[in-house]
């Protein structure tokens, strides 16, 4: 077994005990994630900015996904409500 696969199952080796390795998805940072998609730098994220190019993107669920967490249903997102998860 090598040192990964040994450490993702909690071994030990001759030095001690392995660490586990945990293997997650990142999570994207508000700001970066922001910065991405506010492309006119309005401070604001639009369906058109959140959906960007169309082209093999499914535009039916990330309409759903932006108008469900568009709480303030003005048809943007601010910084803050990405945030907060609003």
């Amino acid at each position: 077994m090598t040192g990964i696969a040994s450490a993702r199952a909690g071994f030990t080796s001759a030095a001690g005990p392995v660490a586990k390795v945990i293997l997650e998805k990142p999570q994207g940072k508000p700001n970066t994630l922001f910065k991405r998609r506010d492309v006119n730098s309005d401070g604001f994220v639009t369906l058109t900015e959140h959906i960007g190019n169309p082209k093999n993107r499914d535009v039916k669920a990330l309409t759903r996904q932006f108008k469900t967490r568009d709480k303030h249903e003005d048809e943007r997102w601010s910084l803050e409500q990405i945030k907060r998860g609003q």
